[in-house]
């Protein structure tokens, strides 16, 4: 924000799809959200153990690249990580004063809302 504003008091947390945080628009909603006053936080669900040169993955390329996926989806469920990540985002925005939270989720995301 401007220089000298006062920190953001809401936050936002943005549970990514099964392509990880680095597909579709994910940053571009985090950039949005933070334009208007929110401290945002997007954790990295599968904790970089999606392929780097699969991002941003054209449509005909999904039937390839699912199968990969769902194995990562199954190996960080709530209760073996996910959990643990939110929790953290969430005390990331408390220390930093934020008091009010909403989380956001896109497709495998929006079951962690």
């Amino acid at each position: 924000g401007p220089e000298g504003a006062a920190p953001p008091k809401a936050g936002v947390i943005v549970a990514h799809d099964i392509f990880g945080g680095d597909s579709g628009r994910h940053k571009q909603l985090c950039d949005t959200f933070a334009a208007a006053g929110y401290l945002v936080v997007m954790p990295d669900l599968f904790r970089e153990a999606y392929d780097p040169d699969e991002k941003d993955l054209p449509m005909w390329k999904l039937p390839l690249y699912l199968p990969k996926a769902f194995p990562l989806v199954l190996a960080r469920g709530w209760d073996n990580g996910v959990r643990e990540d939110v929790q953290a985002a969430a005390a990331f925005l408390a220390a930093r004063g934020v008091d009010r939270v909403g989380v956001i989720g896109f497709c495998y995301g929006a079951w962690v809302v």
